[in-house]
């Protein structure tokens, strides 16, 4: 099946399979959903896909300790956007 066959699949629709999410550069798109129920553990996609450079600052200051003037220096100069 291509993307476009499981989106206008009548089954996956009916057992809640997919979703539908707002993105904030592309609107309302349907996205795939958890494959798996669990009796005990709710399973939800819980947003659509981060846009692009959406999680750096957190990735940079959490994960690899840069201070936040670092950050801003990065910025700055262009490396990041």
């Amino acid at each position: 099946m291509n993307a476009k066959d499981i989106a206008d699949d009548p089954h996956l629709r009916e057992r809640g399979y997919l979703v539908q999410l707002e993105h904030p550069e592309v609107g309302k798109r349907i996205h795939a959903g958890v494959p798996w129920k669990m009796s005990a553990t709710p399973c939800s996609v819980r947003s659509a896909a981060p846009i692009r450079g959406a999680d750096t600052e957190s990735v940079l200051k959490t994960l690899l300790g840069y201070s936040s003037d670092r950050v801003e220096q990065l910025m700055k100069a262009g490396i990041l956007a």
